[in-house]
């Protein structure tokens, strides 16, 4: 027997050893970025912005109020949720026509493909247990067109989301919806609330630059690549929107607004 005393890998060894036997997977680089990111932040908040720790324990004693919440601490507070571009809390579309650009340039994009999501589900809901709606979808729609550039792409990830919410919804309110009833629904809905983004979008950006130059110590370290691969990340697609906020908000009132807001 040979006895090997190893030192200890360090963490950029690691992630040699595990990028090479997940074939650079990029689950495992954006979470090893992640991890190198919070330990940053706990080097900073300990070393450097609160280095005594009965200072640290000060600051994580202080209370927070959830605004949320009524002040009374019984239920949700309703003035807290979200407001449109008029101040008035948000509201489902009237009429049919959406106002926002987002919405405006998906509907074009995708409403020429929901009778083929239809269609798919259609043969589906006849067909065996493993059958996946999602991939049904995408092997349809590969076959009307090729999705070739970003755009198309994110298109044929929201059509396929689309298919498996047009399942869920028939299961959980027992209609009879398709992909060419719900998509409008899902329009009106969300329109309001990508209508006030847009408005804010450009400033928020901004303001965000503006924050990572400052503590870049200067414009010049910013330029110098160490935080280039910053990008503001796309707006949630309106099927999750509008998905999201019936199973997580559709309880919370009784007073007629949609969950959305």
């Amino acid at each position: 027997f040979v006895i090997m005393n190893l030192t200890k890998l360090s963490q950029e060894q690691q992630n040699n050893a595990i990028s090479t036997q997940l074939k650079e997977s990029q689950f495992y680089y954006h979470l090893s970025k992640f991890s190198r990111i919070r330990k940053e932040h706990d080097r900073r908040y300990t070393g450097e912005a609160f280095a005594m720790q009965v200072h640290r324990s000060q600051l994580e004693g202080i209370k927070t109020i959830d605004l949320f919440r009524l002040s009374s601490g019984n239920g949700w507070n309703p003035e807290m949720r979200n407001r449109n571009i008029d101040d008035e809390i948000i509201k489902r579309r009237q009429g049919g026509v959406v106002q926002s650009d987002f919405l405006m340039g998906l509907d074009a994009a995708l409403s020429p493909h929901l009778a083929v999501v239809d269609q798919v589900l259609e043969e589906g809901s006849k067909g065996v247990e493993t059958w996946r709606p999602d991939k049904a979808t995408q092997k349809a729609l590969e076959k009307v067109k090729a999705w070739e550039t970003e755009d198309e792409k994110r298109h044929l990830d929201i059509l396929k989301k689309l298919a498996l919410y047009v399942v869920k919804k028939k299961k959980l309110t027992k209609e009879q919806w398709t992909a060419t009833t719900l998509w409008p629904e899902i329009m009106a809905s969300t329109d309001e609330l990508y209508e006030l983004n847009e408005r804010c979008i450009a400033d928020f950006g901004l303001v965000i630059r503006n924050i990572l130059k400052e503590e870049c110590d200067g414009a010049d370290k910013f330029k110098s690549g160490e935080y280039s691969g910053f990008m503001a990340a796309p707006l949630k697609d309106p099927v999750r929107t509008h998905e999201k906020a019936h199973d997580k908000f559709a309880g919370r009132f009784d007073d007629g607004v949609i969950p959305e807001a």
